[in-house]
């Protein structure tokens, strides 16, 4: 792949009680998972993001849960 995109994703909009390895279970099954950086700041919302081993497992990530996010929506 030429490296158009990134190997890291931005995950948004998380409950303050979220813990890492529930990040792990919603995307391990898009490919191996590198690192998962949590953040929980003073006020809501938390982020988190997460590392893929290639860009091509974060992309197929980032499809899934767009068709998510679409389904619900439509």
């Amino acid at each position: 792949m030429s490296g158009r995109f990134s190997r890291t994703i931005y995950v948004g909009n998380l409950p303050s009680d979220i813990r890492e390895y529930e990040i792990e279970d919603l995307f391990y099954k898009y490919g191996r998972i590198l690192d998962v950086e949590l953040k929980i700041p003073p006020r809501p919302p938390c982020y988190c993001f997460v590392e893929f081993e290639n860009s091509r497992d974060a992309e197929d990530a980032i499809r899934v849960v767009m068709a998510i996010i679409l389904m619900v929506v439509v």
